[in-house]
């Protein structure tokens, strides 16, 4: 699924509210990618946005969150991991962890 310009943008900008409107009206979307195989996740790990990855952690439906692994690439094998790793951001790299921890406990 191709990622709305709406969701890019607020994932971008780091529009918390704006993004979880999006996810309400179109929930389907939250697992789409942008022209460079970006998740939310990776825009939100690039542009530093732990609170957006908090948000991810909390999706109420296990397979929306299935859909954000963090060793998950883009086009040019990025990780969101890795992109925080580079951006060395303590708050994004905490924020993956609470992120996999989540996965963790859904795959039981």
């Amino acid at each position: 699924i191709a990622m709305s310009g709406e969701l890019h943008t607020a994932v971008r900008k780091g529009d918390l509210s704006q993004l979880r409107q999006l996810y309400v009206s179109k929930p389907d979307e939250i697992g789409s990618v942008d022209e460079d195989g970006n998740t939310v996740l990776h825009l939100a790990t690039f542009h530093e946005h732990p609170d957006i990855i908090d948000f991810i952690s909390a999706l109420p439906r296990v397979e929306d969150l299935k859909k954000f692994p963090v060793r998950g690439v883009n086009m040019r094998d990025q990780s969101p991991l890795s992109l925080a790793k580079d951006s060395k951001n303590v708050s994004v790299i905490r924020a993956l962890k609470r992120l996999n921890h989540q996965l963790v406990k859904c795959q039981g």
